[in-house]
């Protein structure tokens, strides 16, 4: 990563790979930190927020996942990932018709990829 990093300074592609790196690793504070970092400096980077609210619903972390929530730039409502994090919140907080709708939206925009049975298997 660090070879693309130094390549093309400033390109947020290979940042976001190391922070999806971090995490894939389960390196989450790490690929948290960067995360923060990269919204900090591109606020409207939709697919850093996204990955950040994965790590958030992953660790059960409510009270930062609604602090996230309200953060959101408005076309990350375009995303099926964020509806996605939403209905997992929703359906660990059991509220069944947030979670509905949350499943509803993120089939609605990504039906092939998030049709798929085993991505409802806990609903």
């Amino acid at each position: 990563m660090a070879f693309f990093e130094e390549s093309v300074p400033g390109d947020l592609i290979p940042l976001m790979g190391r922070a999806r790196l971090h995490t894939f690793h389960m390196r989450m504070r790490q690929g948290e930190k960067l995360l923060r970092e990269i919204i900090e400096q591109h606020p409207d980077f939709v697919e850093a927020h996204v990955q950040l609210g994965t790590i958030l619903v992953v660790e059960a972390r409510d009270d930062d996942l609604e602090e996230w929530r309200r953060r959101l730039p408005k076309a990350a409502e375009s995303y099926p990932e964020m509806w996605w994090i939403l209905g997992t919140q929703a359906r660990k907080n059991d509220d069944l018709s947030g979670a509905i709708r949350c499943a509803w939206e993120t089939l609605r925009l990504d039906p092939i990829t998030w049709g798929l049975p085993t991505n409802w298997h806990n609903c």
